[in-house]
Formats: C-alpha cells, sequence, structure tokens
C-alpha cells in the first residue's frame, strides 16, 4: 500500500548523507566578511570586558546614588510643603534628565558609545523627553486655564463692585473678558511646537 503524505518520510536535506542537517551548513563567508565579524566580535569582547570592571560599575553606582539622593529630597520637599506639585514636577524632571547624562558620561569616558547598551540608553532617553514635552505642555495648559479662571472671576466681581471702573458696564466686562481669552490662548499655544497640530488649533481659536 502506499504511505499517505503524512506518512511519508521526510527527505534528507543532502541526498545520500542522512546524518547531514542545515544546522551544519556555514554559509560562504568573504575575506573582506570574516575581517569584519572578527573585529567586530574583538570589539564586543573589548565592551564585555571593561563593563565588567569595578571602576565602570563603580561609575554607574555612583550615579544611581545621586539620582537616588536627588529624588528622595525631592519627595521630602514637596512632603514637606516646601514646594509646589508644579516645582515638585519639574524639580523630578531635571533629576531624571541628569540621571541619563550622567550615564551616558559614564559610557564615554570607558569608550563605550559603540555598545548596545549606551545604545538603548539614548533610545530611552529620547522617549522620555519626547514625553516629557508632552507632560509639560499640559501642565502649562493648565496652569494657564487656572489663571485665566481666576483672572475672569475678578472681572467679574469688578462688574457687580459699586465704584469699580467695571461696575455695571457689561459692553466694557466682555471686553475685558475678550481680551483675558486671547491672552491665555496665546499662553496655552505657546506651550506647545509651532509645528504641532495643538499650536495650529489654538491659532484657529485665537483669530
Amino acid at each position: 500500500a502506499r504511505l499517505s503524505v503524512l506518512e511519508s518520510p521526510t527527505p534528507d536535506p543532502v541526498s545520500g548523507n542522512p546524518d547531514f542537517s542545515l544546522s551544519d551548513y556555514t554559509p560562504y563567508e568573504t575575506d573582506q566578511e570574516r575581517r569584519k565579524r572578527e573585529r567586530e566580535e574583538a570589539a564586543a569582547a573589548r565592551r564585555a570586558e571593561i563593563k565588567a570592571r569595578k571602576d565602570f560599575k563603580l561609575a554607574l553606582d555612583g550615579a544611581k546614588g545621586t539620582w537616588e539622593s536627588d529624588t528622595a529630597q525631592n519627595v521630602s520637599d514637596y512632603s514637606a510643603g516646601l514646594k509646589s506639585w508644579t516645582d515638585f514636577l519639574l524639580r523630578k524632571h531635571e533629576i531624571e534628565l541628569k540621571y541619563y547624562t550622567d550615564r551616558e558620561d559614564v559610557y564615554k569616558r570607558f569608550n563605550l558609545t559603540e555598545d548596545e547598551d549606551y545604545q538603548e540608553l539614548l533610545k530611552k532617553k529620547a522617549d522620555y523627553e519626547a514625553e516629557w514635552l508632552k507632560k509639560n505642555a499640559a501642565m502649562k495648559v493648565e496652569e494657564a486655564r487656572r489663571l485665566q479662571q481666576t483672572e475672569e472671576t475678578q472681572a467679574q466681581m469688578d462688574f457687580h463692585t459699586p465704584g469699580n471702573a467695571l461696575y455695571g458696564k457689561e459692553e466694557a466686562l466682555q471686553q475685558k473678558l475678550f481680551e483675558i481669552k486671547v491672552r491665555y490662548l496665546k499662553q496655552m499655544q505657546a506651550a506647545y511646537n509651532q509645528a504641532s497640530e495643538e499650536w495650529h488649533n489654538y491659532q484657529v481659536q485665537i483669530e
């Protein structure tokens, strides 16, 4: 009887040599490719040797120690009421950015700028900075809105306060509120890059 497809034996990768497997195959390598591979392997070995050294690890530990100390002080200051939430976040950003920079400097000092860990560090720093720009813009907008609301409330109070220049003057009140709105829209817009969608959305509201 004929074997089915599932029952058929798998043909050998190399006819006549059942002991051969694809894992035994070594692609052809030119002298130039070989020299390049050897250089890369030697460089990787050198980097691994440097990263295993005690002075390199101590340098990274020093950067981490500074980050931990600064972070603890920032949290303590905020908890004690010595700084606002906004100031706490700004200081936190400074500390985080410095930690990235300090580690970059360590890798540079030990000639490890080609190392994959250094490249990953640069990528994480770029991602962090991009995320911070979004958060910082949001904080500036929130602060501007808070101040705008405060000024608008004050203008309404002035409108109802006898003896005030705005008292009972509806047209003057509306002009005042319009000026406040435009001024703070410009502040919110300034929180974003001119090429961003947010910037142009604020421009439409201003115009």
